[in-house]
């Protein structure tokens, strides 16, 4: 059961996390939602807490270039 004041804040939430994956490239934009929300959980917000939160795809060192970098290395 969702009370409204949390569905206003899961509406802000989502809003902001289309606004950003919005703002990175279609390829990254999984990848990125995946580390925001894997933040979120973690509650830390540092990579390795982040991967460990999500179940993650590609090896870590490809999220680490992508955070260090800004660029997706297929």
């Amino acid at each position: 059961m969702i009370f409204s004041g949390q569905s206003i804040l899961l509406k802000a939430l989502l809003f902001y996390i289309t606004f950003l994956a919005e703002a990175v490239s279609t390829q990254a934009g999984p990848v990125f939602c995946g580390l925001l929300i894997g933040s979120m959980l973690s509650g830390e917000g540092f990579l390795t807490q982040a991967l460990l939160a999500i179940q993650y795809d590609k090896v870590w060192s490809s999220y680490h270039h992508w955070v260090a970098t800004g660029r997706w290395r297929w």
